[in-house]
């Protein structure tokens, strides 16, 4: 197996990954599982550093595409690349690519951003219910109360399924956006005026499975949400939930 070796840091506020070694399909797999861990810590971009990785098959850089449509979605950052060889063009068109780290933060340089509040629960039998509170707090405070029993509902079947089966201290996220959020913000965050995205986050990486989800709150989410889904986190996973404006 090749090895490959991924260094890790942070420049204003963006986490700076360089891969150094070969890309291939024995390194691309881990190195998309590390990309996402470290946009689950939530920085303002993610900015992947090309100079010391080899790529001998140019559609192995398709992984990026991938890790930059799931860290749109959660937890709404953008992605972009260092690299001072020449990209294929269909690169250039999905993410943004510079020959050096300062145009790559520039090209994701934070503006504005969806509002978002965050709590920390035990894993313990009341977190649901203090979830569904903070969850209806949340939508009251941000006047979104056409959406205050879904988010409720959903808030505390999220918590309420972490708590019985990753039974780890877990963090409950809400985010929406406002008047204040420009238009390429909302797009870049997969959100619209009005939505409301909702997540924990736990330190047990087994996924959850609907199937076997004997309470039925993931079925609840699924019937609730527009969208929901998983990813993985540094030390476990998030499940998150997109409500759509009513």
């Amino acid at each position: 197996m090749t090895a490959m070796r991924c260094h890790l840091s942070h420049v204003a506020g963006a986490a700076l990954m360089r891969p150094v070694g070969r890309l291939d399909l024995s390194t691309a797999a881990p190195l998309r599982q590390a990309l996402l861990r470290v946009a689950a810590d939530h920085p303002v971009a993610l900015v992947v550093d090309l100079t010391r990785t080899e790529i001998p098959a140019p559609a192995l850089l398709g992984l990026l595409c991938q890790v930059a449509d799931r860290v749109d979605k959660w937890p709404g950052i953008p992605l972009a690349l260092v690299s001072p060889r020449p990209v294929a063009d269909w690169i250039r068109e999905r993410l943004p690519v510079s020959p050096d780290l300062a145009g790559a933060l520039r090209a994701t340089a934070p503006v504005p951003r969806p509002r978002h509040r965050r709590i920390h629960l035990p894993p313990t039998p009341v977190s649901p219910v203090r979830a569904r509170l903070f969850a209806t707090d949340t939508c009251l405070t941000w006047g979104l109360t056409g959406l205050l029993d879904a988010a409720a509902l959903v808030a505390a079947a999220l918590t309420d399924n972490a708590v019985a089966h990753a039974r780890t201290d877990l963090w409950l996220r809400l985010t929406t956006a406002d008047d204040h959020t420009p238009p390429d913000r909302l797009i870049r965050h997969h959100l619209s005026r009005g939505h409301l995205r909702i997540s924990v986050q736990d330190r047990c990486p087994t996924l959850p499975n609907r199937r076997r989800d004997r309470s039925g709150g993931l079925d609840a989410v699924a019937y609730a949400a527009s969208q929901w889904g998983t990813a993985p986190a540094v030390g476990g996973k998030a499940v998150w939930a997109l409500l759509d404006p009513i």
